[in-house]
């Protein structure tokens, strides 16, 4: 009942166990690097967008007030010209 095996069948798995081994080993050596490199990198992007928000803000409530600024211009060039044409007629 069985399989018989030679030692030489034995010596043969455990080499090709081992050469496994060593392969998965290689590759997380050889992937680790890259992983850390793009952990940062999606780090570094975070980062850029916590640092540009304040300014974001900070444009954006600019930007408010300019709008207002140049709405009351206009109104005011508006009503000049209206005072104008009704001066002329």
């Amino acid at each position: 009942m069985g399989w018989s095996v030679t030692d030489d069948a034995n010596a043969t798995a455990l080499a090709y166990v081992g050469a496994v081994v060593l392969a998965l080993i290689g590759i997380r050596l050889l992937w680790a690097p890259y992983s850390l490199w793009k952990e940062q990198s999606v780090s570094i992007e975070a980062l850029k967008g916590e640092i540009a928000r304040p300014e974001r803000m900070v444009i954006e409530h600019l930007a408010k007030y300019h709008a207002r600024d140049r709405r009351r211009a206009i109104k005011h060039v508006h009503a000049m010209m209206y005072e104008a044409h009704s001066n002329h007629e």
